[in-house]
């Protein structure tokens, strides 16, 4: 029902913030997932690994 009365503008720009929360989610997920690794299997420099 708020798809009738919301314009388009304002739905494009809610689904674009809406994939980049999305995206957010999935980089922090990639973050962690590389310092476990760096903890169990260090190779090079973490401070390389973070910039």
């Amino acid at each position: 029902m708020t798809l009738k009365y919301a314009s388009k503008w304002k739905m494009l720009a809610f689904i674009i913030f809406a994939a980049a929360k999305a995206l957010q989610a999935v980089f922090i997920a990639y973050m962690f997932q590389q310092f476990v690794n760096f903890a169990q299997n260090p190779q090079g420099s973490l401070l390389e690994m973070t910039v």
